[in-house]
């Protein structure tokens, strides 16, 4: 059995690397995550306005103020549901009134598809619009009918 002190080691050594030579940031807990979604919602209407401002604007003409709460729902509904999961949210995006929001735009590592990323300058910078960010280990509580479900962790990122 692996010992906690040693597994607490490697975490924080991975943090460390990422946050001196990845580009992320620290984001604090309590600052922003919502146990109940498994979620910083802020986080994710912040990439989204970053990264797809046409798409946000479209929205927000229609939806008014409502626009994040809106989104929010729509990506926990995709999340959430058997049908979509997490990684199909990440690969392929939501939808939210029949627009297709991104939640990640990736670099292609090698081969054919190189020449057309260094040629393509939109998706170049869509990808730069990425938000890194660490925190510590998180966990969910949702709740449904009124009664908390039992506590399980979120994926960290």
């Amino acid at each position: 059995m692996i010992e906690s002190y040693k597994e607490q080691a490697f975490e924080e050594f991975i943090e460390t690397y990422l946050l001196i030579n990845g580009g992320y940031t620290q984001i604090p807990e309590d600052e922003e995550y919502n146990r109940e979604l498994a979620l910083f919602p802020k986080e994710a209407i912040r990439f989204i306005k970053n990264s797809q401002p046409e798409i946000y604007e479209k929205l927000e003409a229609q939806l008014g103020s409502a626009t994040d709460g809106a989104i929010i729902d729509a990506l926990v509904k995709f999340l959430d549901s058997d049908e979509h999961g997490t990684l199909d949210v990440i690969r392929s995006g939501f939808k939210v009134y029949g627009k297709t929001i991104k939640m990640a735009f990736f670099k292609p590592a090698f081969g054919k598809w190189k020449p057309w990323y260094v040629k393509n300058k939109k998706y170049k910078m869509l990808f730069k619009k990425s938000i890194k960010f660490l925190s510590k280990p998180l966990s969910r509580n949702p709740v449904k009918n009124g009664e908390p479900k039992k506590v399980t962790k979120a994926i960290k990122i």
